[in-house]
């Protein structure tokens, strides 16, 4: 159909030919077929990115969690070692007020540094003997 002349369509396409406007129509769908590609390349891209920040996020949890079982771990270690302390230092003061009642004159309550000298003091002070059981 020759001779038509110049017409404008919905699209704001000016032609002037039915040719024109199958052009026109034809990249009009090559261009909305473009568009959809490049939506869907995005919603694919939209897809990954939550994934992977889905998987950063369980990613952290884990991170979380084993820092946490770490941290109560380090926490037990710390109140065993406190707990060891503690009874190594009652045991060692109950050996203490055991060598210091070994280092003691029964019958002056006098305190000695070491066996010897208690072993000394007692024959040199203490000379006398019990009537009753001889000691």
């Amino acid at each position: 159909r020759r001779g038509m002349g110049k017409t404008e369509h919905g699209l704001g396409i000016i032609v002037e030919e039915e040719v024109c406007v199958r052009s026109a129509l034809t990249k009009c769908d090559q261009e909305i077929e473009k568009l959809m590609k490049e939506r869907l390349r995005l919603v694919k891209s939209v897809e990954t990115f939550d994934l992977e920040r889905a998987g950063l996020a369980a990613e952290m949890k884990e991170k979380v969690a084993a820092r946490r079982e770490e941290e109560k771990k380090a926490l037990k270690r710390k109140k065993e070692e406190a707990a060891e302390k503690e009874r190594m230092r009652q045991e060692a003061a109950a050996m203490e007020r055991k060598r210091q009642q070994e280092l003691t004159c029964e019958q002056c309550q006098r305190v000695f540094v070491d066996k010897h000298a208690i072993n000394q003091h007692v024959r040199d002070v203490h000379t006398f003997s019990c009537e009753y059981c001889w000691k």
